[in-house]
């Protein structure tokens, strides 16, 4: 009789065990999503005060440093994530890279803008919400 509430206790705390598990994952992943746009906004909003300014190598060799730690980041987004959501926002930090290096302002800045709200957009999706779950 003991060993039978043994195993009964065993076939609980498994599936138990591993449910916590995959919250816990869950948790710290969408965490890292959300903080990583967070900090990848911030410093375009910086680049965008550049942009502004007309200091255009600057806003270049800045974009190009968050876009190398965009695409550090690449592999594990796309386990994560949805590809077309990321692949969107790729594509604008090579709109936004574009047209700073022509000295373009009202293109950079259009570009910045629309990758702000694409990356907005990626982290809303971890958010602890209805709506992401259905």
């Amino acid at each position: 009789m003991h060993q039978e509430g043994e195993q009964k206790m065993k076939a609980c705390c498994i599936p138990l065990v591993t449910l916590c598990m995959l919250l816990l994952f869950s948790i710290l992943t969408n965490r890292y999503v959300q903080d990583s746009c967070t900090y990848w906004i911030s410093e375009l909003e910086v680049i965008s005060t550049l942009v502004d300014s007309a200091q255009w190598e600057y806003a270049a060799d800045h974009t190009q440093s968050i876009l190398q730690d965009w695409q550090h980041h690449g592999s594990i987004f796309h386990m994560l994530l949805e590809h077309q959501d990321l692949d969107e926002a790729e594509n604008l930090f090579y709109a936004a890279l574009a047209s700073i290096r022509t000295e373009n302002i009202a293109e950079a800045q259009i570009n910045i803008y629309l990758l702000i709200s694409q990356l907005r957009f990626i982290a809303s999706t971890q958010e602890a919400a209805l709506e992401n779950f259905l």
